[in-house]
């Protein structure tokens, strides 16, 4: 006779396996996926840091993009181009000097300029174009004007670029 333990019963053949259960990859997958959460956790945190930490230059980066983008909005829009030159305009040097120049007077707005080592004569180019962009917003709209005025918005955006990046 038999000593010791005996199973009351069979195991059902559902519950046997052929290989221990640390030789199976799903075994040794489970045991990874909280490492591989927490790499990510890391990872993310670290990316997350980066964009907070250096936002503004994020965003100067991406100011020429964004204000090509805006200007091909505006040339297939019927809106106002005055309106869409100024406010694109203004919003590619908010991104490029880092500060708010919306409600700036024009000569404040060209000593800021001036202050980040734009050339006097771009910026008298940059005054010229936004008192461009206040008269169209009050005259007639045509659209040879509204081309013209955001043509004359992306030639100056071109050479402000060129300006920042110098």
């Amino acid at each position: 006779p038999e000593t010791g333990l005996r199973p009351l019963r069979p195991a059902p053949d559902v519950l046997t396996t052929e290989k221990p259960l640390t030789e199976q990859p799903m075994f040794w997958a489970l045991w990874l996926l909280p490492l591989a959460a927490l790499v990510g956790e890391f990872l993310w945190a670290r990316y997350d840091r980066h964009v907070h930490v250096n936002a503004d230059q994020i965003r100067a980066s991406r100011a020429l993009k964004r204000a090509r983008k805006a200007l091909s909005q505006a040339r297939r829009s019927s809106a106002d181009a005055g309106s869409a030159a100024a406010k694109i305009l203004m919003g590619y040097i908010t991104d490029k000097v880092h500060q708010p120049v919306t409600g700036m007077t024009r000569s404040a707005l060209a000593r800021t300029l001036e202050a980040r080592g734009v050339a006097p004569e771009l910026v008298q180019r940059v005054d010229a174009c936004l008192v461009r962009t206040e008269a169209s917003r009050f005259s007639p709209d045509r659209d040879d004007q509204n081309k013209a005025l955001l043509d004359m918005t992306e030639r100056v955006i071109k050479d402000l670029e060129k300006e920042f990046v110098a």
